[in-house]
């Protein structure tokens, strides 16, 4: 793969994330002690991040490396979810920040916690019924 290629494949992706976690340039900027001018000539896929900054960027997104540096384009157009209902659920989180905020927090739950949370809510919900 050229490097002008692997360029275009970070500021793709690099977009994309900060898209999804509703970040602007200037934020990742600001967590990386960088200049703006620096993160737009990533996006732009003008020049490529150090791995030490890559490795920083996808902590800040919690995701991992290969996420920044796979070309995914193929795959988007195939269809990104696996099925409609994982698409639904998907979608769900993304447009509402209190879902969000709900699946980040049951994310670092353990799993005896996380179903003494998911019993409290069934039985808030049956008690709304």
């Amino acid at each position: 793969m050229s490097e002008d290629m692997a360029k275009k494949i970070v500021a793709r992706n690099l977009k994309y994330f900060m898209n999804l976690n509703q970040k602007k340039q200037v934020d990742l900027a600001k967590y990386l002690g960088c200049s703006t001018g620096l993160v737009s000539a990533w996006c732009a896929g003008q020049k490529m991040p150090r791995i030490s900054t890559i490795n920083e960027i996808c902590l800040w997104f919690h995701i991992e490396m290969s996420d920044l540096l796979t070309d995914t384009s193929k795959k988007q157009e195939d269809g990104y979810y696996l099925n409609e209902e994982t698409k639904r659920i998907a979608h769900a989180i993304y447009d509402n920040p209190d879902m969000r905020s709900l699946f980040d927090m049951s994310s670092k739950m353990s799993s005896e916690r996380l179903k003494a949370h998911l019993e409290f809510m069934k039985k808030l919900q049956d008690s709304e019924t």
